[in-house]
């Protein structure tokens, strides 16, 4: 879940970076660049930084066509920062450390002078402070990771995300975008239960990992039910949430995504799925942009054999594509969606995903209010690379994702093999399918009853087997197959 405040959910908290007071006497001489601030050539953006968090008037948003750097004014002296927007005649600026913080006119002055970033050892000192401080600190190369979770969770964490940070700027390179490591280092948070996670910022329930746009940071728990079941599993379950929040902190850094850009919720949130597969065995790892998402798949299986049943007509993926905001089987459509087009329209999706990465910030799709449902936009957007046939891209992205293979993050625990046998005449209409729960297993049990046409009604099994292979292996032997 990528946090933009208000707009999206939640609101961010800010600090300062470190002071160069060697350009004061410059600057208050009046020794500092022109900067022009223009509008785009679309129509005038008019926004309200308080949806997003900031202390800010409304005001008309304007861009500069190149970057620009400003001595701003903190709670310890002043530092140069990066100027990110202006706002009427206020300004957002990336201070050192990575976050963003609104200026108004008066607290800043432009500079040619260069933002010197945070190093991590200086990040690690700044987030230990107040809450954090008894939490232990590694630097890597990219990122400093603060926590207090078990050193298991901690490594693979630190394992992961480093991996990634280099593997996504290899990975973007050929689109086109212009990309390049991160300036500063990326800052983790992980806390070891829900509880110390929710004190420290209330989240909504059910969000165990976010990436804050505004403080630029990760932050994540690692407690889990499945600890109960197996810790192995916890911690890659817990992984593979973690993953997809740290693409979004990537993709923020890197040059793809611009902070404060509104992105169709469908690529937003496809595209890190899609970018940050960790694997579901003992290795713990990042598999690669682009490989299969075996927690996506799993949650998929479900859904698919349903499509079986209702037949497909587009609805899904126009749901998907204009949602504006996405339910736990949107994240999966959102992920195969992305998955199929970067695979299978590999030239309209360079070029929409070049398209989407020239937003700049708050340019781009915002719900006009937290009750929303749908960005009509976001389907113009869509047609215009990759036409309006919905039904077919949904029958071509069902059958693609039907070919995949996965593993299951569950294989060796229990499943349960459903079994329908439905008369039709002189011959008799087999269906099968595998879950990893009961609950599931009988809601789609339930579906194909109400979905019967014959006067005869269906043999339905259910069978609970001690893993997923003993689970398939049932459905072949029902279906006559000893292979």
């Amino acid at each position: 879940m990528l946090t933009v405040p208000h707009s999206r959910e939640v609101v961010a908290i800010m600090s300062f970076g470190r002071p160069v007071l060697m350009l004061l006497t410059l600057v208050f001489l009046g020794i500092s660049p022109v900067i022009a601030f223009r509008l785009g050539a679309q129509d005038s953006v008019f926004v309200d930084p308080g949806r997003f968090g900031f202390k800010l008037p409304r005001g008309e948003v304007k861009w500069s066509d190149k970057k620009v750097n400003a001595l701003v004014k903190t709670s310890t002296g002043h530092t140069v920062a990066r100027v990110h927007v202006k706002v009427g005649e206020n300004f957002i600026v990336i201070l050192p450390d990575g976050r963003l913080q609104p200026k108004t006119a008066a607290e800043i002055k432009f500079t040619d002078a260069p933002v010197v970033w945070n190093t991590g050892e200086e990040l690690a000192q700044l987030v230990t402070k107040g809450p954090l401080s008894k939490f232990k600190t590694i630097q890597r190369r990219h990122h400093v990771f603060v926590y207090n979770t078990s050193e298991k969770m901690a490594e693979v964490t630190m394992n992961v995300m480093e991996s990634m940070t280099r593997g996504l700027v290899t990975y973007m390179k050929p689109f086109g975008i212009p990309v390049e490591l991160p300036k500063v280092p990326l800052v983790v948070v992980m806390f070891q239960t829900e509880a110390q996670f929710q004190a420290y910022r209330k989240m909504p329930p059910g969000v165990v990992a976010y990436y804050d746009v505004i403080t630029n940071r990760v932050f994540l728990y690692e407690e889990s039910p499945l600890l109960k079941l197996d810790r192995d599993l916890a911690i890659r379950s817990t992984l593979s949430t973690i993953a997809h929040e740290g693409a979004h902190q990537i993709l923020a850094n890197i040059g793809v995504q611009n902070r404060l850009s509104g992105w169709p919720m469908w690529i937003s949130e496809g595209l890190a799925e899609y970018l940050a597969p960790t694997s579901v065995t003992r290795t713990m790892k990042w598999k690669g942009a682009g490989q299969i998402n075996d927690f996506r798949m799993l949650e998929l299986e479900t859904f698919l054999r349903t499509k079986e049943l209702d037949g497909i007509d587009g609805s899904v993926l126009k749901d998907t594509v204009a949602a504006a905001r996405l339910t736990s089987r949107g994240y999966a459509s959102a992920w195969s969606l992305t998955n199929y087009l970067a695979k299978r329209e590999k030239n309209a999706f360079r070029d929409y995903l070049n398209s989407v990465s020239k937003l700049r910030p708050f340019e781009g799709s915002f719900p006009n209010s937290p009750r929303q449902a749908k960005i009509d936009k976001n389907l113009s957007q869509f047609k215009e690379f990759f036409g309006e046939k919905w039904e077919e891209i949904e029958t071509e992205m069902i059958k693609y994702l039907g070919r995949q293979k996965f593993e299951s993050p569950f294989n060796n625990f229990v499943h349960y093999a459903v079994l329908v046998a439905i008369p039709n005449g002189s011959k008799v209409e087999k269906k099968s399918a595998v879950f990893h729960m009961e609950d599931l297993a009988r809601q789609w049990a339930a579906e194909v009853l109400r979905k019967n046409e014959s006067t005869t009604r269906p043999t339905i099994k259910i069978i609970k087997c001690v893993d997923r292979p003993q689970a398939i292996l049932e459905t072949k032997f029902f279906y006559g197959s000893r292979r």
